[in-house]
């Protein structure tokens, strides 16, 4: 399934196989959406009194969190492909510098080269992007004699994006993780007492808990047998129609986000139905480069990102500066009339603007008001600046992708935790909403992205809390299944990868590839026997694949009943007919790039499905409509608002253009 979601061919070096992050990757996705999708079918009972379907594909779910791989085909027939490791040595490790955009001049006094602070030509977008991998190796050269905590401090002070690959072990002992009490234990005198991981978010009026340990086997029959008819009491209603517009119409959010895990959050609820008002600033609009059709600009390339034209379909959009009186005023005037604030800026910037909790739920008490941020509200390092690339390696994720132990971490070839976050943040808002239906009340989300992140780590992570070690698969292997692998077919960059699930797999497999004698073998007949021959197995499927393509090859081996799969690029994945034929794809028509086709929705909801009701946004665009008919403001005090500063009809790039 991760070979069919499109991050297995986006990992590694581009000359050498593709490495699959471990661990049940698919499974972990597919189950967030359908948390997802769980919560939405029971909010729409609430109104309908009606249960309904909830299917989920992996396969979707997996697609759905990417953030430019379709885009980057359907609107440039670009393949996105396999960068390498950028991550660079200091004395104990590595490090990783987010690839700054735009300019940051404060590199030069991390790496005491004050002679180029002034040197204006690395202002220009061309040459800083052309002469990045240099600027990479100056900053190798300087923290070659320092360790990765010492950098990583000095980075921050000065607000650079600047991380260490940790280990899973030193991401687990943080300050950070410590400072919030993040791990817990549970037991009992029977089981004995171990650790787990904390949860992905904390929610300040029903925060998420370890009510009790695991059930034994068989615990809990003689309570059914006592009572066969024991079932949740429910509150009857009358069965309504739908609500037109989707499950979540009446709902309303507003959206201050950039970037990627936000956004995503905010076109979930969007794409059933809620009302979501994006909030943008015109000197610092939310992400909109990146991904232009045919690669071409043109006018209003504001307008034309495919990146933000995915992530914000469904959505409203308004410009305005809280950091001035009146756009402040307008502000709080929609919090008000709100249900939800979804907010991703830094914790920084929350204090500045004035828009904590505590002064917003004076506003609206009903509010529920969800935080995406790094590191998490709290904690010493919650002012720290990081993106979904830097948590990779804050996480200890970025440690367990590597060819071998003495090899460089390896990245996952995309923000693999933005996602991640993005739909926890879905599950935790929808929670609080049903919450405060039986309450009234508004309540706080605080997630962390490190914290997000090390959910999907659960094995790893448990491995190391209860037992000491974390226990590196070799890549692409799975110790539970033998053969596993990724295999070299016909073609420039063409991967096969199987997986022998069973004993009872393997011998038609081995008839298969063409070595009968393989399956004769008795000390191959367990999974043992095979670990301890992997390399021998291995070649001689690499062997046999070496003469088909990988989708022909997939072929035979699900023929006999092997689990088998093309490691799919973008373009591979455009064209999947399955895909095509469960209308996984959707054309949506925007006003300045016409039509293409998106991924569309992870989840489906039999009666109270997920749809495309508008385009994404141009830049704002729905200022007229937000200003005079929700808020009520006057022609003189929307005047105002453009006169001071406060809002715009056009985005402010000054000189930098994206």
């Amino acid at each position: 399934m991760y070979a069919q979601g499109g991050y297995h061919y986006l990992t590694g070096e581009p000359d050498k196989e593709p490495l699959a992050l471990p661990h049940s990757q698919a499974e972990f996705h597919g189950g967030l959406q359908g948390a997802i999708g769980a919560l939405v079918a029971i909010w729409a009972r609430q109104t309908t009194g009606k249960g309904q379907r909830v299917e989920i594909s992996q396969q979707e779910a997996l697609i759905s969190a990417h953030n430019w791989l379709m885009t980057m085909w359907f609107q440039q027939g670009q393949v996105q492909v396999r960068q390498g490791s950028p991550y660079i040595q200091c004395a104990d490790g590595y490090l990783y510098l987010m690839e700054l955009k735009p300019y940051h001049p404060n590199l030069w006094l991390l790496i005491d080269r004050i002679d180029l602070v002034d040197e204006e030509r690395y202002s220009l977008p061309e040459v800083w992007n052309s002469e990045f991998n240099q600027i990479l190796m100056m900053l190798e050269d300087w923290a070659a004699d320092k360790t990765r905590n010492e950098v990583y401090r000095r980075a921050q002070e000065l607000r650079i994006p600047l991380t260490p690959v940790r280990t899973l072990a030193e991401a687990l002992g943080s300050e950070q993780l410590t400072a919030r009490r993040w791990l817990q234990a549970l037991g009992d005198s029977k089981s004995g007492r171990f650790r787990l991981p904390g949860f992905p978010y904390t929610l300040s009026q029903t925060p998420p808990q370890y009510r009790h340990r695991a059930p034994r086997i068989g615990e809990h029959n003689l309570l059914l047998a006592n009572d066969p008819t024991r079932s949740p009491k429910r509150e009857r209603r009358e069965h309504n129609e739908p609500r037109p517009g989707g499950p979540l119409a009446g709902l309303r959010v507003v959206e201050l986000t950039a970037h990627w895990a936000g956004p995503l959050c905010g076109r979930n609820l969007a794409d059933f139905g809620a009302e979501v008002i994006k909030v943008e600033l015109a000197r610092k609009p939310a992400s909109r480069h990146l991904v232009y059709p045919h690669d071409e600009m043109w006018n209003h390339h504001y307008n034309r990102s495919g990146y933000f034209n995915k992530l914000n379909r469904n959505k409203k959009a308004v410009c305005l500066d809280l950091s001035i009186a009146a756009g402040y005023q307008a502000f709080l005037k929609l919090v008000k009339l709100s249900d939800v604030l979804l907010v991703n800026l830094g914790v920084r910037v929350l204090d500045n603007l004035r828009i904590g909790f505590d002064e917003l739920h004076k506003v609206n008490p009903r509010l529920v008001m969800c935080v995406i941020s790094g590191m998490g509200l709290t904690g010493p390092e919650a002012t720290y600046s990081a993106y979904g690339s830097n948590i990779e390696t804050l996480s200890g994720l970025a440690s367990l992708l590597r060819y071998d132990e003495s090899s460089k971490p390896q990245r996952t070839g995309s923000y693999y935790p933005d996602p991640i976050a993005g739909g926890h943040a879905t599950v935790a808002i929808m929670a609080a909403l049903i919450f405060r239906e039986q309450s009234n009340l508004g309540q706080l989300i605080d997630l962390s992205m490190v914290e997000s992140t090390l959910q999907f780590l659960g094995e790893p992570v448990m491995a190391h809390l209860n037992h000491g070690s974390v226990g590196r698969n070799p890549p692409n292997k799975d110790l539970r299944f033998s053969p596993q692998g990724a295999y070299k077919c016909i073609g420039s960059d063409s991967w096969l990868a199987v997986t022998c699930q069973s004993d009872r797999e393997w011998p038609a497999l081995a008839e298969a590839i063409g070595r009968p004698d393989l399956a004769e073998n008795a000390t191959l007949n367990s999974i043992r026997g095979r670990l301890a021959y992997a390399n021998e197995i291995d070649k001689a499927i690499s062997d046999w694949s070496a003469a088909y393509d990988h989708n022909a090859a997939a072929a035979i081996l699900r023929a006999v009943g092997v689990a088998a799969a093309p490691v799919a690029a973008n373009w591979e994945l455009a064209a999947d007919s399955h895909l095509h034929r469960r209308g996984f794809f959707v054309a949506i028509d925007h006003p300045e790039v016409g039509t293409y086709l998106y991924p569309g929705f992870p989840w489906r909801l039999s009666d109270t499905p997920a749809a495309v009701h508008r385009p994404a946004p141009t830049f704002a665009e729905h200022n007229d409509e937000i200003f005079g008919r929700l808020l009520g403001l006057s022609s003189e005090e929307q005047t105002e608002l453009y006169a001071s500063g406060a809002s715009s009809r056009v985005p402010d790039f000054g000189t930098r253009i994206p």
